[in-house]
C-alpha cells in the first residue's frame, strides 16, 4: 500500500511514538520511536494485536471503548483525567499519555495513536502513595467502562438485552465499589497500625 509507505516516512521523522491501528485492533504501522518505547525490534510491532501493549486487567475495558470509538471516531486524548499504562515487550507496565486521531487510507478507517511515556520510573519503584493513586485510577477506568455500558443501554432501553446490560453494569459497579472500600479499609488499618 503506497499510502502506508508515505505515512511510514512521515511518522518515522516525528519525535513521538506513533502506532497506526486497524478496526480489528491490529497494529499496522509502528514508527521507530514506538518500537524503541515498547522495547520491540524494528518492524516486530507491525502485525501484532494491540493487546500486547495493554495490561491484562484493562484489556476487556479497552476493547469495549475501542469499539465505541470506531463508531464515532474523532481526535481526542485517551482516558482524559486518568493515568494509563502500557506494557513493554518484557510485560512491564509503564505510565503513558495517549492521543487518538482517525485517519482514512485508501478508503479504510484506521486510528493513529500518539503515545508519550509519563515517566522513566519503573512501576515497582513507585511509592505507596503513588500505588494508591494508580489503584484509584484503575478503579475509575473500570467505572468509566460501566458508565459507557449504561449509556449504550439507553439507546434501546426496554428491550431484554438492554435490561440485561444494565443489570450486568450495575453488578460490575457494585463490585468495583466494594473492592475500593475493601482496599481503603485495609490501607487505613495499615496506616493506623503503623502509627502506633
Amino acid at each position: 500500500m503506497e499510502t502506508l509507505g508515505l505515512l511510514t516516512a512521515l511518522f518515522g521523522r516525528t519525535t513521538e511514538a506513533v502506532l497506526v491501528v486497524d478496526a480489528q485492533q491490529t497494529i499496522r504501522l509502528a514508527n521507530p520511536q514506538a518500537e524503541s518505547l515498547f522495547g520491540w525490534e524494528p518492524t516486530e510491532l507491525s502485525g501484532q494485536p494491540l493487546s500486547v501493549l495493554i495490561p491484562q486487567h484493562v484489556r476487556d475495558h479497552h476493547e469495549r471503548v475501542a469499539h465505541e470509538y470506531q463508531g464515532e471516531p474523532h481526535p481526542r486524548e485517551m482516558g482524559a483525567g486518568l493515568r494509563l499504562f502500557a506494557l513493554n515487550r518484557a510485560g512491564d507496565p509503564f505510565p503513558v499519555d495517549v492521543a487518538l486521531g482517525p485517519i482514512v487510507l485508501d478508503g479504510t478507517q484506521y486510528v493513529a495513536c500518539v503515545v508519550r511515556p509519563l515517566t522513566a520510573e519503573p512501576v515497582g519503584a513507585l511509592s505507596s502513595e503513588a500505588v494508591t493513586r494508580e489503584l484509584n485510577h484503575t478503579a475509575l477506568q473500570s467505572m468509566f467502562g460501566v458508565g459507557l455500558s449504561l449509556s449504550a443501554s439507553l439507546d434501546d432501553f426496554g428491550t431484554e438485552a438492554s435490561r440485561a446490560r444494565v443489570e450486568r453494569a450495575a453488578a460490575d459497579l457494585r463490585q468495583a465499589v466494594e473492592e475500593i472500600r475493601a482496599y481503603l479499609q485495609h490501607g487505613e488499618g495499615d496506616a493506623h497500625n503503623g502509627s502506633r
